[in-house]
C-alpha cells in the first residue's frame, strides 16, 4: 500500500490533506490483526495506528513464544498519556485488538511501564501512575503500580493494577527484574522526603508485596536518580545507584528475598568519590556477583565510560575507583550492556562530538579479569558521519552481540533511520560496514528498544512518525534474524534425531529425523567421523523431508546430523551417532515365541535375540501373501491373528542378516 506523508503543522493543513489522512489512518486501523513480520524496511510491522504513542516510552520483552510491547498512548486525549500494550507470536501476528490493549481500567493516566517475562509465558509490567486524588497540591504527583498480563490479554490482577508504593508526592519507575518464582522486584526513584532516594519493593505472583508498605530504602538516608538491578544465580538482588553523599557517586547493594542487606549498611562505593558518576548498567558475572559500569567526569572535559567488578561476598575486584572501559574519541553517552556468555560482558555507547551534531556508536567486550578485547577505544560499529545515538543491545549467544540505534543524516532533520550491526566475540562486524537498515520509511524515528528473538537475532521496536500527526508517533517492530535478513519466522529445533543407536551390518536401522519451526524450511544431511561439524560430508540435497535413513553397509562408528536452512537462517541439528558392527554368530540366536500355538483366536508373538537391533516381522498364508507386517524391538509381546481366516500361517522374521521362519496354526 502507498504511504502519504504530511509535514505541514495541522492548521496549516488543507482540507483535502486533513481528510485523506484521516482515511488512510481509518483504513489502517481496520485492517486484519493477522500481519506478519515484513520484509520491507520501508514497511515494517505496525503495533498501534500510528497516532497515538509518543517519544521513547516503549519497550519489548521476549516471552516463550511471542513478544510483549509496551507504550505511552494519546489516543484518548488529555494531560496524561495511557499504558497500552501488544501482544505477538513468534510469526510477528498481532493477538490482541488491532490497535492495542489498555492495561489500566483506571482514569488518570499512565507512563513509563517497564516489563519483565513472569516465566509462565506472561509479563508483569510496572509504571508511573496519575489516578487522580493523588495529591492535590502536586497535579504531576505519581504513584507505582504493577499488573501482570498473560499471552491471552488476561489481566491477572486488580483491573485497576496493584499499588507497589502510594506515598505522598513522586515515584519514577526505573528497574523491574523477575524473581523466577512468578514475581518480580521492582526499583524506583522516590521523592517522599523532599530528596530524591531510591525504593524497592519484592511483589510474588499474585500481586502481593512482599516487603514493607511502600517500599525499602535501598539506603535511608541517601539516594540518586539512576538505579538499577539484576537477580544473581544464587537468587539475591543486586542494585546499583548514584548517591549524593559525595556529590554524585555509584553504591551498590545485596539484597536476599526478604529483603535483608547481604553487604555493609550504607552499601558499598564502586566508583571515584571526587567525581561525579551517573547513569549506571549492571549484568552478572555469573558467579553471584555483578559487573557494573557508568559514566564519569573525572577524564577533564570529556565524560568517560568505567566499569568495576564486585564479587557475590562484596569484595571489590578492580581497582577502587573503577577501571576505564574504552579511550574517548569524544564525550561518551548512554551505555548500555550484556552478558558475553562467556564470565565478561558487552558495553555499547554513543560518543558525541563537541558540535553535538555528529555521533557515533562504539563498543567494547571485557573479560572477567577486565582486560579490552576489543582494543583500547573499542569498535566503532557506525562512524559514516551522520548522527547515531541512543544504541540499544541484545546478545547473539555466541560472545558477540547484535547492536541498533537511531540514525539520522546531520543535513536532514525530517528523516531518521534506525540501523543495526552484528559483532562477534572478536569484535568482527558480520553485516554490511554500514549496518543493515532495520527502517528507512520517511519520517522520524526515536529510540530502539530491542529484545532478543531466542534464535541469536532480533526483535526491534520504536516510535515513527511516517504518518505524521501533530508531533505524535507510532510503534512499529521488526524482526531480524543473525544474518541480517528481515522479517523472518523465528527458526528453532523442536525435535533433536535419536542420540545413538548400535545396529549391525546391512539392518535396518531406526530413521533419524528432525522436527523444526519456521517458514519454507529445508533439511541437509551430512555425517562425520567424529562429532565435529567442520570437515563433514554432505549425504543429501537439501529438500522438504527431514526424515533420513542412515547406511549400516561399513562398520564402524558415524556421526549425523541435519542442517536446517530457510532463507533467513540456518540451524544445526545435535550430533546422531551410529555404531555399525558385525553380524553377530552363530545364526540359531535369532528366536520367536507363540503363544498358544494352536489357537482359536489370536497369538502373541515375541521376537527372542540378544540383537539390540530392529527386526522386521511377516505372517504369510499359504498363497504366499503377507496378510501381517510389523517392525519392533526383541522382547515386546505383539498380538495378531484375531480377525484370520482359520488355516495355517508362517511367520518370518528378519534381523540384522538373520532370519526365522516358523509355522503356526488358527483353529
Amino acid at each position: 500500500m502507498k504511504q502519504f506523508y504530511v509535514t505541514l503543522p495541522a492548521d496549516k493543513q488543507p482540507l483535502c490533506f486533513r481528510l485523506l489522512i484521516l482515511l488512510l489512518l481509518i483504513y489502517q486501523s481496520i485492517q486484519p490483526a493477522s500481519a506478519q513480520w515484513s520484509i520491507d524496511p520501508s514497511v515494517n510491522t505496525r503495533i498501534n495506528g500510528g497516532t497515538s504513542a509518543r517519544g521513547y516510552e516503549k519497550q519489548v520483552v521476549r516471552s516463550e513464544n511471542g513478544f510483549y510491547v509496551s507504550w505511552d498512548d494519546y489516543r484518548k486525549g488529555g494531560e496524561h498519556p495511557e499504558l497500552y500494550m501488544q501482544y505477538l507470536n513468534a510469526r510477528g501476528e498481532r493477538q490482541w485488538a488491532n490497535n492495542g490493549k489498555a492495561i489500566c481500567a483506571n482514569s488518570g493516566g499512565q507512563s513509563s511501564a517497564l516489563m519483565t517475562p513472569d516465566g509462565s509465558g506472561g509479563v508483569i509490567v510496572a509504571w508511573v501512575d496519575y489516578r487522580p486524588g493523588l495529591n492535590p497540591a502536586d497535579p504531576w504527583a505519581t504513584d507505582i503500580y504493577a499488573q501482570r498480563i498473560n499471552a491471552r490479554g488476561e489481566l491477572l490482577w486488580n483491573e485497576k493494577g496493584v499499588p507497589v508504593c502510594t506515598f505522598p508526592w513522586g515515584q519514577y519507575v526505573s528497574d523491574i527484574i523477575p524473581d523466577e518464582q512468578g514475581g518480580a522486584y521492582i526499583i524506583w526513584t522516590d521523592n517522599r522526603f523532599g530528596s530524591i532516594q531510591t525504593y524497592l519493593q519484592h511483589i510474588n505472583e499474585n500481586g502481593q508485596t512482599q516487603w514493607e508498605q511502600d517500599g525499602k530504602a535501598v539506603c535511608p538516608g541517601y539516594g540518586g536518580n539512576w538505579s538499577q538491578g539484576l537477580l544473581t544465580e544464587n537468587g539475591n538482588l543486586i542494585v546499583v545507584w548514584n548517591d549524593d553523599r559525595y556529590g554524585s557517586s555509584m553504591f551498590v547493594q545485596m539484597f536476599n528475598q526478604n529483603g535483608e542487606r547481604l553487604w555493609q549498611a550504607e552499601g558499598i562505593l564502586v566508583g571515584d568519590a571526587l567525581k561525579e558518576q551517573y547513569y549506571p548498567a549492571i549484568v552478572t558475572d555469573e558467579l553471584g556477583g555483578a559487573f557494573i559500569t557508568w559514566l564519569d567526569t573525572r577524564d577533564a572535559t570529556l565524560t568517560s565510560l568505567y566499569g568495576q567488578k564486585i564479587d557475590a561476598n562484596g569484595e571489590i575486584k578492580w581497582p577502587i575507583a573503577g577501571k576505564h572501559i574504552a579511550s574517548p574519541v569524544n564525550s561518551q553517552r548512554v551505555p548500555v550492556m550484556v552478558s558475553d556468555g562467556n564470565g565478561g560482558f558487552i558495553v555499547t555507547w554513543d560518543d558525541r562530538g563537541l558540535d553535538d551534531q555528529v555521533n557515533d556508536v562504539y563498543a567494547q567486550r571485557i573479560d572477567a579479569d577486565g582486560n579490552k578485547k576489543w582494543g583500547d577505544k573499542g569498535v566503532a560499529v557506525s562512524t559514516p558521519g551522520n548522527r547515531q545515538y541512543w544504541p540499544s543491545v541484545v546478545s547473539d549467544k555466541k560472545g558477540g552481540a547484535i547492536i541498533a540505534w537511531q540514525d539520522r543524516v546531520v543535513t536532514d532533520f525530517e528523516n531518521s533511520r534506525v540501523i543495526a550491526q552484528h559483532i562477534d566475540s572478536a569484535g568482527k562486524k558480520l553485516w554490511e560496514e554500514a549496518g543493515i537498515t532495520i527502517t528507512d520509511a520517511k519520517g522520524q524515528k526515536f529510540y530502539p528498544a530491542m529484545a532478543d528473538n531466542g534464535q541469536g537475532g532480533a526483535v526491534v521496536v520504536w516510535s515513527d512518525e511516517r504518518l505524521f500527526v501533530e508531533g505524535r508517533a507510532g510503534v512499529y517492530v521488526q524482526n531480524i534474524s543473525p544474518t541480517g535478513a528481515l522479517g523472518c519466522q523465528i527458526m528453532k529445533i523442536d525435535e533433536q534425531p535419536l542420540k545413538k543407536q548400535t545396529v549391525y551390518k546391512d539392518s535396518l536401522p531406526a530413521t533419524l529425523e528432525v522436527v523444526a519451526t519456521g517458514d519454507d524450511l529445508r533439511y541437509q544431511w551430512f555425517f562425520n567421523a567424529a562429532a565435529d561439524y567442520d570437515g563433514a560430508s554432505v549425504i543429501s540435497e537439501p529438500q522438504e523431508n527431514s526424515k533420513f535413513i542412515p547406511s549400516t553397509s561399513f562398520p564402524g562408528s558415524r556421526f549425523y546430523f541435519c542442517r536446517v536452512m530457510n532463507r533467513c537462517d540456518t540451524l544445526y541439528s545435535d550430533f546422531s551417532e551410529i555404531v555399525v558392527s558385525e553380524k553377530i554368530s552363530p545364526t540359531n540366536v535369532l528366536d520367536l515365541r507363540v503363544m498358544p500355538n494352536p489357537t482359536s483366536f489370536e497369538w502373541i508373538l515375541e521376537v527372542v535375540s540378544p540383537d539390540a537391533n530392529r527386526f522386521e516381522l511377516r505372517i504369510i498364508d499359504m498363497a504366499g501373501r503377507t496378510i501381517f507386517y510389523q517392525q519392533g524391538v526383541p522382547g515386546k509381546a505383539i498380538n495378531a491373528g484375531a480377525h484370520f481366516a482359520a488355516g495355517v500361517y508362517l511367520v518370518e522374521v528378519q534381523q540384522s542378516g538373520q532370519k526365522l521362519v516358523k509355522k503356526i496354526l488358527k483353529l
